[in-house]
């Protein structure tokens, strides 16, 4: 059905009169009644608030979060980095063209994830909360990150409650007040016995390193703590090729399982939080490896890992 119609096609003298001539008018109308009854069935039945026919990045897909792009006059992939790109408006809740659809921006839905998180994410739909990722465009994830902007949240039987908070920045800090007089001093009281000296906090770690990938599966870097390894891992694609990774865990109860199994195009990256699930394998962790390899065997691209844990 056509947009509400400005104006009516009217009957002129000269017009043979017959059924489909004396029609036009009466279809115009029917139409623009269908169009109203549609736009008020809308407004008064959703359960959501949306964004109606506006304007889209033509790679926007349903399902992701986006921002309003001022300097190219479009909605576009939102992302958590601290610019204005993590003002997260919604989620594409349909497109009429590649240009041009609804954003839900608050409120109750049945919206799929799958567009939204990484290719292969076993449970696109699980219940939980998730978050703007901050370092993929246009996806969110399932761990929180750092910064934190909270998104949506799945229900797991297909719906959203999607509720796009935006991230705090710190305020300035303001003036200090009036200092009060001191009061007298009491008497010291006597000093108790010294007790043993403490282990140390574990201070974190930064590792870093750099490889090129290979044809096979190689290890970009492993990590063992018997005690379990808090903290988290980083890896860029600083090539001109797409690199495959797969990263696996053993846990505290015994458990030894490949945790996750992706690609990272070209110039993206990725990072696992090593305190959360991975995939579906449960913390703490006492053994994470990072593999990597060729997305297409000899083309080969460089990456570079970076982390910070404790162990």
């Amino acid at each position: 059905m056509p947009g509400f119609l400005d104006v009516i096609h009217q009957i002129v003298d000269g017009t043979p009169v017959d059924a489909a001539t004396t029609n036009v008018p009466l279809a115009d109308l029917q139409n623009n009644v269908l169009y109203l009854k549609n736009l008020l069935l809308a407004s008064t039945g959703s359960q959501a608030l949306y964004l109606r026919s506006v304007p889209l990045n033509p790679v926007l897909m349903t399902g992701q979060p986006v921002y309003y792009n001022g300097s190219a006059g479009y909605y576009d992939l939102a992302l958590a980095d601290s610019s204005v790109k993590e003002n997260v408006a919604g989620l594409v809740a349909s497109k009429a063209s590649p240009n041009v659809g609804d954003i839900v921006t608050l409120g109750y839905i049945a919206l799929s994830l799958a567009n939204a998180l990484p290719v292969g994410s076993p449970t696109p739909d699980a219940p939980g909360r998730y978050y703007l990722s901050p370092t993929t465009p246009g996806m969110l994830t399932g761990t929180q990150p750092v910064p934190s902007v909270i998104v949506c949240m799945a229900d797991g039987i297909g719906n959203l409650i999607v509720a796009p908070q935006v991230h705090d920045m710190p305020g300035p800090v303001g003036p200090q007040g009036h200092v009060g007089t001191k009061g007298y001093q009491g008497n010291r009281g006597n000093q108790g016995v010294r007790g043993p000296q403490g282990t140390p906090p574990t201070q974190p770690q930064l590792v870093s390193m750099t490889g090129t990938t290979a044809s096979t599966l190689t290890t970009a870097l492993s990590l063992s703590g018997p005690n379990g390894i808090l903290g988290v891992v980083s890896i860029r694609n600083t090539g001109a090729n797409s690199l495959n990774y797969q990263v696996g865990v053993t846990n505290a109860f015994g458990n030894s399982s490949t945790a996750l199994t992706d690609t990272v195009p070209a110039g993206n990256g990725v990072s696992f939080a090593l305190e959360g699930l991975l995939g579906s394998a449960l913390p703490p962790f006492t053994v994470f490896t990072l593999s990597v390899q060729d997305q297409s065997a000899g083309l080969h691209t460089t990456y570079s890992v970076k982390g910070s844990v404790s162990k």
